[in-house]
């Protein structure tokens, strides 16, 4: 009987030696790790934070770094044309990123993925706004966006008064390609206050 609990005890002394230096090396590894992903983001940015593209940090580009204001849709008196006017308040941390951004970015009001009322109603589509130089000008953290649109002669009284309504306008932010990288659907509320 004493064989049998001196040969048990020394099971469960090798059982918690090896336990012991597997959390060891477990924590080591995670040190390593952490390590390791220090050293690989500072070495994908210079000192001074320079990206090459917005791509660089587009998940750090959400709902909590930039807000939109609701759409102001004006129509000329001959219904025409209509200005879009949209304010877009911008994280100073976000500023820093799009300020130290080399490639160029563009911001743009267009219609809601896979709806084609905006396509379908205007004459043609504006070109995108290069965001560096509202970027570089900004106050108070807001950005205003302004972008005027042709209607196309033949649109139907259903249309034009869809083309009224905020929440059938995106706001997106395009990347050096002009291929979006973060995009705000439906601009009937009002996100900044």
């Amino acid at each position: 009987m004493h064989n049998k609990n001196g040969l048990l005890f020394i099971i469960i002394c090798i059982l918690l030696t090896a336990c012991n230096s597997e959390d060891s090396t477990s924590t080591n590894n995670s040190e390593m790790v952490v390590e390791n992903n220090q050293s690989i983001n500072e070495s994908n940015n210079t000192s001074d934070d320079e990206y090459h593209s917005i791509r660089d940090y587009y998940n750090f580009i959400t709902g909590e770094t930039y807000k939109t204001g609701i759409l102001d849709i004006d129509f000329s008196k001959n219904k025409e044309e209509f200005l879009l006017t949209l304010d877009v308040w911008i994280d100073p941390e976000l500023q820093d990123r799009f300020l130290n951004t080399e490639k160029d970015y563009w911001f743009i009001i267009g219609g809601i993925p896979g709806n084609d009322l905006i396509q379908r109603n205007i004459a043609e589509i504006p070109e995108p706004i290069n965001g560096k130089s509202l970027i570089a000008n900004i106050e108070e953290n807001l950005i205003s966006i302004e972008q005027k649109m042709i209607l196309n002669k033949d649109i139907s009284n259903s249309d034009l008064n869809e083309l009224l309504k905020p929440e059938n306008y995106s706001f997106e932010m395009l990347d050096e390609n002009k291929d979006p990288t973060a995009a705000t659907l439906g601009l009937e509320l009002d996100m900044i206050n």
